[in-house]
């Protein structure tokens, strides 16, 4: 609070008696230049209790400049949405230009009509070139409907300017002149006695004027003399020889370029005109000219130099200021650390409630969950040293028996009853530097297992360079080919070089016409390449294998519609190949992979086999309080298109399926429905079977189209409609077996509504227009719900009494209430690796002693803190009540169960949602590929073993968070 009071209350600087006599208003300190003119249009009137009185009294004043005067910079793109559509209205209504001249002349100066102006970013071209048409027709239609009733008004090309000039000396605000104007589109009738503004808006028509800004404006149109625009620090000057006609009558009107609905603001005469002046707008015009008191406002920073530079001594130099820089990641690299960590948090907070008003307070503190213990029966252990190295040949064994189990379920059973010996696996390497595919061959035989050499190819010639050609000219059904043998499966990994141009960007033919048509065409003919290329290699679309990719990094292709990475995926699972892919080695600013190559590959490979359905399933420690035999399906709302003919997206429901699987712990059965076969299918066939339901960009969308609220409503209908068929669908599958049925809040409740807080009830379902219904006996419905859209807070775990306040981990309950049934809970996991260095009590104002020592301090401003997000589980549906056969659930366990299944073996970290639910949310890389996030890191300080390059689905966006368009908002226009 001391920085408001100290702003509030500095002294301005003394001003020179000779120059600056008979004035009141306080010169700001920091500035130079004469206040004696005042200019002011008709927006001066709105007063906004948020604004700085002396920013908008000092904006006022254009001769007012700041000292020293910072240099002048050129703008990139034209910011003011209405200059091309005045540029070229001028053309047509004053110069006598056609329509179609007016927009060719636009579409060619890009909107700068040859003046000094910047240009104009295409999107507001194509805005303009649809408004300006749509602006005359309605104006002729407003015309011709008053034609009899009103005189016909003609464009007028100069302003109208209300001028008033003092004599002798400056007033009380050292003021000589007063100008008032008003900006918009002016005709008036042929003998003056009628005078009109049009006023455009980017969307629809403002109806909410204040009587004191509807006053200003007539009263310009009243009294305004005819002036040529000035210069921004000259004054108006009257034209000459104009006859001193006021008009009779003044009309305003409103246009909304986005709904083309015209709006009349007033049609008064002069008397009415002076008598709402007075009353409304003069006394604001006085208030907005006189202001002086310097307060932060939100006119601060957008009043032309801004009072902040003109007046940078009257914030600065002062005592107890302290002021802070709000800085985006996406500004570059710099030496602060993100965010604040868990204590600082908690200070800052506890310091904010005491502005709380009465009868508000903070919710009470979670208290532990008691029904079991917070992590899987096989989490992944802590261990360091030879049981470290243990650990790990122990999980490449698990990984690698899990691997030849999915191989055996993609096989068909025909293939099976013909197959002797262990299940073959083969996976391709698609390399483009030799450094990238020594590592990569070296990370797959370690991840699984593999003694590396043993797999190794019998070369000719065994000198380096030898090996390197034969690598070099390797080519389809020509691959160099490492093979292992072990009991549990036989591995192959056909390693073939990336040629003929695969993995460059996309070639766009410059002469062909709109860009979409080009980019389709180059996307079908790589996509076709990519297919042939992987087939001619043996590859089967039946039998689903692995591919690691070497692409160079996104920053490469420019634009980023080159970007060949999704085409290269959707001509491999063309192939029946499943894609990962790894950035080629650089050192490049931004880039940085080149030290991280082993970490990067082998996540790769592991990842890889997330998609082939190679996970360890997290085993609750739960015994008889869950049913035996529990499976967990999950659905995700996936976006399969981006935009449409009315430019609203399509979303395609997907569901995992996760079957535990006795003989060893963890292993578990990946499926994903198919709903062209009403069954659960394997994994990776599930995610080849989406790329049929991929759509490219390259739709030609018609122009002019508008998103309105029917049509929000008719697109989120059919969307509807056609999630509850799938749901049903889906669920009577799960009939057979116990199964928990988990969703995400913000995904899926836009499309399956019961999902929202407003319409489920507990133990219920409802997926259609049917009433709702009991669950059936084997199905549970969870709902979690994640940071996006900020629906869950940021968290910190209460220490000891005056202690430290950390992120602890576990499931947390509300405060007891009883005989209360308790449906909702927070689960919360350990800190982040990447952040192993953040402490929690980092300070981020000033040093603090390092922790146990007392006396060694140290500076934390440089490391980056970690706010996660408190992941909400709903137990939405279960069966409380014992029956036959069957003991009753208890929610507080299937939560527990879902925050253990957060804590996935495979993981070096916790997953933002549970397992099943992760993976439902990556299929969208294989529906929508343009949406798939890069998948390496280029942090060298994580573990090789972990599976951080997956994209995160909480993350994504968020098409639960979308909602009908609010009535009293602007309609969103056709190209924004």
């Amino acid at each position: 609070m001391d920085y408001v009071h100290n702003m509030c209350n500095h002294h301005v600087s003394a001003r020179s008696a000779g120059e600056y006599s008979m004035t009141d208003w306080p010169r700001p300190s920091g500035t130079q230049g004469d206040v004696w003119l005042v200019r002011a249009s008709s927006v001066a009137v709105r007063e906004n209790p948020r604004d700085c009185p002396m920013a908008a009294s000092a904006a006022l004043r254009p001769l007012l400049k700041p000292d020293p005067v910072p240099p002048w910079s050129s703008k990139a793109l034209e910011d003011f949405t209405f200059a091309p559509m005045m540029g070229g209205l001028d053309l047509i209504e004053h110069d006598g230009w056609s329509q179609a001249d007016a927009i060719a002349e636009l579409m060619r100066t890009k909107g700068k009509f040859d003046s000094n102006r910047a240009p104009a970013h295409p999107s507001l071209l194509e805005w303009t070139v649809q408004a300006i048409p749509r602006y005359l027709a309605a104006r002729e239609a407003e015309q011709a409907d008053t034609e009899g009733s009103v005189p016909q008004t003609i464009p007028i090309r100069f302003e109208w300017a209300a001028l008033y000039d003092r004599k002798g000396d400056p007033d009380s605000r050292g003021a000589t002149r007063y100008e008032r104007s008003v900006w918009g589109r002016r005709y008036a009738s042929a003998d003056g006695s009628v005078r009109d503004i049009w006023l455009p808006s980017i969307n629809r028509a403002r109806s909410n004027r204040s009587e004191a800004e509807k006053a200003a404006v007539a009263d310009v149109l009243a009294t305004g003399e005819v002036c040529p625009r000035p210069g921004f620090e000259r004054p108006y000057r009257p034209l000459r020889n104009q006859p001193p006609l006021r008009p009779v009558r003044v009309r305003a009107f409103g246009y909304g370029c986005g709904d083309d609905k015209v709006v009349p603001i007033l049609d008064w005469d002069q008397d009415e005109v002076r008598g709402r002046y007075r009353e409304y707008a003069a006394p604001a015009f006085a208030r907005a000219a006189a202001g002086s008191a310097a307060v932060p406002g939100s006119s601060c920073g957008d009043t032309g130099p801004g009072i902040a530079r003109r007046a940078a001594d009257q914030w600065l130099n002062g005592s107890g200021v302290r002021g802070a820089v709000v800085y985006s990641n996406h500004m570059g690299v710099h030496g602060i650390g993100a965010g604040l960590m868990s204590h600082q948090r908690s200070v800052i907070t506890e310091w904010a409630e005491q502005a709380l008003p009465d009868g508000l307070v903070r919710t009470e503190s979670l208290s532990r969950s008691a029904v079991g213990t917070s992590k899987p029966a096989n989490a992944r252990p802590a261990v360091e040293g030879q049981g470290k190295r243990a650990e790990e040949l122990r999980a490449a064994h698990a990984r690698r028996g899990a691997l030849a189990a999915a191989v055996v379920r993609m096989r068909s059973a025909e293939l099976e009853a013909v197959l002797d010996g262990p299940p073959i696996f083969e996976a391709r390497l698609l390399w483009q530097t030799a450094s990238s595919r020594r590592a990569a061959i070296t990370g797959l035989a370690e991840i699984l297992g593999l003694e590396e050499k043993s797999g190794a190819p019998m070369f000719d010639d065994g000198s380096p360079e030898a090996v390197e050609a034969v690598f070099d000219t390797a080519e389809p059904g020509n691959a160099v080919v490492y093979e292992w043998r072990t009991p549990e499966l036989t591995v192959r990994l056909r390693c073939l070089p990336l040629s003929g141009g695969l993995a460059d960007k996309l070639a766009l033919d410059p002469k062909v016409r709109p860009q979409s048509v080009a980019l389709t065409a180059a996307v079908a003919g790589r996509r076709g390449e990519l297919a042939k290329f992987l087939s001619d290699d043996g590859s089967d679309p039946g039998s689903p294998t692995l591919a690691l990719v070497e692409i160079a990094h996104r920053s490469t292709f420019r634009p980023a519609t080159t970007d060949p990475k999704f085409v290269m995926r959707l001509g491999c699972a063309d192939a029946g190949v499943l894609t990962q892919f790894v950035v080629v080695p650089s050192n490049a600013k931004g880039v940085k992979t080149e030290k991280n190559v082993d970490h990067r590959v082998r996540s790769g490979w592991l990842d890889g086999l997330r998609q082939l359905g190679v996970r360890v399933l997290p085993e609750h420690t739960l015994g008889g309080s869950l049913p035996e035999d529990l499976r967990y399906a999950a659905i995700w709302m996936v976006k399969r298109r981006k935009d449409g003919p009315t430019r609203l997206p399509l979303h395609l429901p997907v569901a995992v399926l996760m079957t535990p699987m006795p003989e060893d712990s963890g292993r578990v059965q990946v499926q994903g429905w198919d709903d062209d076969t009403k069954s659960w299918t394997p994994y990776p066939k599930f995610l080849l079977g989406l790329v049929k339901k991929a759509e490219i960009p390259g739709v030609e969308v018609p122009a002019g189209q508008w998103i309105t609220n029917v049509d929000w409503r008719k697109n989120m209908d059919q969307q509807r409609k056609e999630t509850a068929s799938f749901l049903q669908r889906m669920l009577f599958s799960l009939r057979d077996q116990p199964t928990v049925l988990i969703a995400h809040s913000q995904n899926s409740r836009q499309h399956w509504p019961w999902l929202q807080d407003g319409n489920t009830v507990v133990d219920l379902i409802k997926t259609g227009h049917a009433p709702p219904a009991t669950l059936d006996p084997n199905l549970r419905l969870v709902r979690i719900r994640g940071g996006a859209g900020r629906e869950t807070p940021q968290w910190w775990g209460t220490g000891r009494p005056d202690g430290i306040n950390g992120l602890p981990a576990g499931l947390w309950t509300l405060p007891t209430t009883p005989g209360a049934d308790h449906r909702i809970f927070y689960s919360t996991t350990e800190k982040a690796s990447q952040f192993k260095k953040s402490a929690v009590s980092a300070n981020r104002l000033a040093p603090r002693a390092v922790a146990g020592s007392g006396k060694n301090w140290t500076i934390d401003a440089d490391k980056p803190a970690w706010n996660p997000s408190l992941v909400e589980i709903a137990v939405l549906g279960c069966h409380p009540t014992a029956e036959e056969n069957r003991a009753g659930d208890d929610p507080e366990a299937l939560a527990l169960a879902m925050h253990q299944l957060r804590q996935a073996p495979d993981y070096l970290d916790a997953l933002s949602l549970p397992l099943p639910l992760h993976l439902a949310g990556l299929a969208q890389a294989y529906v929508l590929p343009m949406l798939a996030a890069d998948e390496d890191s280029d942090d060298p300080d994580l573990e090789i073993d972990t599976i951080s390059d997956d994209l995160d689905p909480d993350l994504a966006s968020a098409p639960g968070l979308s909602q009908e368009l609010d009535p009293t908002e602007e309609p969103a226009l056709s190209i924004w």
